[in-house]
């Protein structure tokens, strides 16, 4: 058997771990476009799994024909459906029925569903003046359950959506029915883009950025299907005047303490160190403290006492940030940081409110030292892997945030990106950190945002048996990371 290393530059990758593997084409081009084109597209080709939570409160009742649901919507909820297709029927029936267990049963009187008359898409579509003739809804007759999952499977994977409850366009398309009742259409179509920047509206998904009806029906869907919102995206959602609804409330994300140090000088945490073969510079104990807890975080969940050996860390004030790892640094196992970026004896008031904007991953205090170490072991781990990624990280940022929709392969990459946080979508190396962070946190991510993190993180190699037959799998690095148990 002989293995080849090949980053992301083989003819056929994919990602495996007994799971369906979807192989993507061709060799890396060498323009940096093309390079992340192809990353995009594997991203696309990550495993279809999920671990996000769904929803399902009526899924047990049995029907005999969709004229029966449609009789029930209309003698129970005052909806006029002449839907055809069962399964859509079934969901759009379940899909009411959450919504009126946490409301009132009248909610969607005078609703209209219907089959699509050919002229729209494959699933459905919103027709009809709902000032006028009533608030309208095709479905086309054509997709079964089969397409329906599949549907909203791979629009949770390619960063349309924030969930892949099958029920999620349902409650879309309600959500929007509720704020179309009580807006004008001026209102309605006004793009949100304008007044809340990308970063809001991609943590839920891209459909989310249309315009106005389409951040509150994704809102609303994301709510309903038990997946918890920042403080930003329901400050937005209250801006744009959403219905007033009870919805499922957030999980609590809770802080894990970790390892906590309170060390009576920074000498005393220099020497610390020593026993890790670190050697360190902290020019206030509040740092220290932190610092040498997050360290020992990691050497404790992966019960490895020399993954830190030969770092270095350094203050320097002539950084913009809190922390900086830059390849050059990286290569001599330094990581620096200026203590006058942030307000470090408060640093858990400062890591809620990154969280609460979408800009970080968690709002732990020692976020910024778990997501600065990770660089770190990013380029300890597999360092051609990381000068590879280099190249595209440098291209992918100098195109903000917000202008990514104007490069789509880029865009695409940065919508699945975005589901760990804003900072996490400028390129892959800080997506890798910000994972990391979020992960030291016994925060949890679907099993496709997992595979994203290996493939950055480890690098693929290409195994060929003795048939030349060729498997592409996760590469082996130097330094494998286990994370805390999720919260």
């Amino acid at each position: 058997m002989r293995i080849n290393a090949i980053g992301f530059n083989g003819k056929t990758i994919g990602l495996p771990l007994n799971f369906e593997v979807i192989n993507f084409s061709s060799k890396l081009k060498s323009s940096k476009n093309s390079q992340v084109k192809e990353i995009s597209s594997a991203a696309s080709n990550a495993v279809k799994n999920s671990i996000f939570p769904s929803i399902s409160t009526n899924g047990v009742k049995q029907f005999q024909s969709v004229d029966e649901i449609n009789t029930i919507l209309g003698k129970e909820y005052g909806i006029n459906s002449t839907l055809t297709n069962f399964d859509a029927a079934k969901l759009f029936l379940e899909s009411v029925e959450d919504f009126v267990n946490m409301n009132e049963k009248d909610m969607f009187k005078g609703l209209k569903l219907s089959d699509g008359k050919g002229t729209n898409a494959n699933f459905y579509d919103i027709i009809a003046n709902p000032y006028e003739q009533g608030f309208e809804i095709e479905f086309s007759d054509k997709p079964k359950k089969k397409s329906l999952v599949r549907k909203a499977n791979l629009d949770f994977i390619n960063g349309n959506t924030s969930s892949d409850n099958p029920k999620y366009m349902f409650y879309m398309l309600l959500g929007r029915y509720l704020y179309f009742k009580q807006n004008s259409e001026k209102d309605m179509y006004s793009s949100v883009k304008d007044f809340v920047p990308p970063h809001v509206f991609l943590r839920i998904g891209s459909n989310a950025g249309e315009d106005c009806s389409s951040y509150i029906a994704n809102y609303i869907a994301t709510k309903m299907c038990n997946v918890s919102t920042t403080k930003i995206m329901d400050d937005v959602y209250e801006m744009l005047e959403g219905p007033v609804l009870n919805l499922p409330k957030n999980s609590e994300l809770k802080s894990i303490k970790g390892i906590q140090h309170s060390f009576k000088s920074t000498k005393e945490a220099h020497d610390y160190l020593k026993k890790y073969k670190i050697q360190a510079v902290f020019p206030t104990v509040a740092i220290a403290n932190l610092a040498v807890g997050a360290i020992e975080d990691y050497i404790k969940v992966n019960n490895n006492k020399k993954m830190f050996q030969g770092l270095q860390i350094v203050y320097d004030t002539t950084l913009n940030c809190w922390l900086g790892g830059t390849l050059p640094t990286l290569k001599k196992g330094i990581i620096s940081f200026n203590t006058a970026a942030t307000d470090w004896k408060n640093a858990d008031v400062s890591a809620q409110r990154s969280y609460d904007n979408n800009f970080h991953s968690s709002n732990n205090p020692k976020k910024t030292f778990y997501h600065e170490l990770a660089h770190w072991l990013h380029y300890k781990n597999n360092p051609e892997n990381y000068i590879f990624l280099n190249s595209i990280s440098k291209n992918m940022s100098k195109i903000p945030l917000e202008d990514s929709s104007e490069v789509p392969s880029i865009y695409n990459l940065r919508k699945k990106l975005a589901k760990v946080s804003n900072y996490g979508a400028t390129n892959p190396h800080e997506f890798v950190a910000e994972y990391v962070t979020a992960r030291m946190n016994g925060q949890a991510y679907p099993e496709h945002i997992n595979n994203l993190f290996k493939m950055f993180y480890n690098g693929l190699v290409n195994e060929v048996d003795s048939n030349g037959k060729k498997t592409v799998k996760f590469a082996n690095g130097k330094v494998p990371l286990k994370f805390p148990p999720v919260q």
